[in-house]
């Protein structure tokens, strides 16, 4: 488990250094602007996510369960405004 969020993370690391990439290019538009800096905290919220819950599987301290919890509701939050399931 810990290898394959140790994986994860590091890809969502790379598409989150790529999208500020993107962002520096200066080739978007405004609302392709706001919708990449939604995605960048997005990845940043699941990153997060993925770092708790691999120490929690480390360590089995629970109060990374906590941090888990907590960037994975903002994420979700984040993720329903962004694709307007809500």
């Amino acid at each position: 488990t810990a290898e394959i969020l140790s994986e994860y993370i590091l890809l969502s690391e790379s598409v989150n250094e790529q999208l500020n990439v993107l962002l520096k290019t200066g080739s978007l538009d405004s609302d392709d602007i706001g919708f990449v800096v939604g995605l960048n905290i997005i990845y940043e919220l699941l990153i997060s996510e993925a770092d708790a819950f691999s120490k929690f599987v480390t360590t089995k301290d629970e109060s990374y369960l906590h941090i888990y919890d907590e960037a994975r509701l903002k994420a979700w939050e984040k993720i329903a405004i962004l694709l307007e399931l809500e």
